[in-house]
């Protein structure tokens, strides 16, 4: 009766499989609204069933308002309870496969050597840290005071950089940093103003957030400030110590212009000392925000120096912003990860984070120097090296050769894979089809020859 069936094996009861399958059809507009039920006795002798299990699956029915008792006239389908299907989303055309290679050799942008991540001393933080938590409940949005103290320490030791604790605080990496900080200065009217080419997963974080992305080119020393626009600008998102992805090193003169320009327009700097503890050659720069204090915000992470599925990072604001910034971040996540704080001030404390990265700025530096070398030996004279010594990455140019989507996937037939800066270009990626990044952190000796040796065999004829 009515398309309906009980299976007398099943686990729920005949009540409820009557009731949800009378409600499937109700739902799918099998039985219209207004359309008269049969009678619960009638009902029960058509399934064999009875009276009390078509009763109470009425009953049920009527209480979720999909059924309407009329007395003296029995049950009917409520109005307005069908549920109208959604139309099956458009099918995209078949994407072209991509041929794979058995053995492929990623020049990945951004992974450090994952394998010498000293991770059984993170374990022994890790589990030195654990006892913490049985104390704690939530913790505070700018993050643990006694890693505050550690990272005041660090920053100065590493970067020069003079922050107090109260001045720091902790993040989800400088994807949060980024996002929390543009949520409070920028709007359509207050845009963001950013390097071109930039980082294409930053760009569309700050579109997300609803910014107005200004993009403003770079040459070989970074951002360009002789013709830097007029309007409202709310932030400019920056990587000063080693602009990602060409690689230029911002210098005094330009950073002293930005600086002032963006102070007489009330915007915000956002600096992202995007892997700035790698540099070979020559000392680093001081971070923007030592030359102001309040009107630079400065980020920085454990993505390059340790590895970035730890998810931690670190802020240090303008006195202005803190508190919108505080409540912004309680409103985001609360707190980051507790356990993995009280672990990261334990192992600052320890020295072990700095040993780390002096050994890997060894073991980069050589990297690097290979990397050069094997480009040198299969490209005499054919490709360009930008940016400065510094890094996990570099950019290379190759004149005469547009790295198109059609050559990416025969390079990667042909067992390696690199990332064309044109990705991270805004206004006129055409003039970047000839450059491509090739990251170095997470690949060995032999597999940075070896990837070389295919990218010449797929480029060279």
């Amino acid at each position: 009766m009515l398309g309906l069936t009980l299976d007398r094996t099943s686990p729920p009861s005949f009540g409820r499989q009557l009731a949800e399958g009378l409600r499937l059809r109700i739902r799918s507009g099998d039985l219209a609204e207004g359309v008269r039920l049969p009678s619960t006795r009638r009902l029960a002798e058509g399934l064999g069933v009875s009276r009390t299990v078509a009763v109470e699956a009425y009953e049920q029915l009527q209480a979720e308002g999909y059924l309407e008792g009329r007395r003296g006239s029995g049950c009917y389908v409520a109005a307005g309870v069908r549920v109208a299907s959604r139309p099956a989303p458009a099918r995209p055309a078949p994407a072209q496969e991509r041929p794979a290679a058995r053995d492929l050799i990623a020049f990945t942008t951004g992974l450090p050597a994952l394998d010498r991540v000293p991770w059984d001393a993170w374990g022994r933080a890790l589990q030195e840290a654990s006892p913490v938590l049985a104390r704690m409940g939530y913790g505070e949005p700018e993050g643990l005071p006694e890693l505050r103290e550690q990272l005041s320490s660090y920053l100065y030791r590493a970067r020069g950089l003079r922050a107090a604790p109260e001045d720091l605080l902790v993040v989800s990496g400088s994807t949060q940093a980024l996002a929390l900080v543009a949520g409070l200065c920028c709007g359509p009217r207050a845009g963001a103003l950013i390097e071109d080419p930039c980082h294409l997963a930053m760009r569309k974080l700050l579109a997300a957030r609803g910014a107005a992305i200004l993009p403003h080119p770079v040459d070989a020393q970074g951002l360009a400030v002789d013709s830097l626009p007029d309007g409202a600008v709310g932030l400019v998102y920056i990587t000063p110590s080693h602009q990602f992805p060409l690689g230029g090193v911002l210098p005094a003169a330009r950073r002293a212009r930005l600086l002032a320009w963006a102070g007489a327009r009330g915007a915000l700097v956002l600096e992202d000392d995007y892997d700035g503890e790698f540099r070979y050659g020559g000392q680093p720069l001081p971070p923007l925000r030592e030359s102001d204090p309040e009107g630079v915000a400065y980020v920085g992470t454990l993505s390059k120096s340790l590895a970035p599925g730890i998810r931690l990072g670190w802020v240090v604001l303008p006195s202005w912003l803190r508190q919108r910034w505080r409540e912004a971040k309680y409103y985001s996540d609360i707190h980051s990860p507790l356990l993995e704080q009280a672990a990261l001030a334990r192992f600052l404390a320890s020295g072990r984070l700095e040993q780390h990265v002096h050994r890997m700025r060894k073991l980069y530096r050589r990297r690097r120097e290979v990397l050069l070398e094997e480009l040198a030996r299969a490209f005499p004279g054919r490709h360009e090296v930008g940016g400065d010594a510094a890094g996990i990455h570099l950019a290379a140019r190759f004149p005469g050769v547009a790295f198109t989507p059609a050559r990416l996937q025969r390079l990667r037939a042909a067992g390696v894979a690199v990332t064309p800066v044109a990705d991270h270009a805004l206004a006129a990626p055409a003039a970047y089809l000839d450059t491509v990044l090739l990251g170095y952190g997470n690949l060995d000796e032999d597999r940075i020859r070896e990837g070389v040796r295919r990218l010449a065999g797929a480029l060279v004829p």
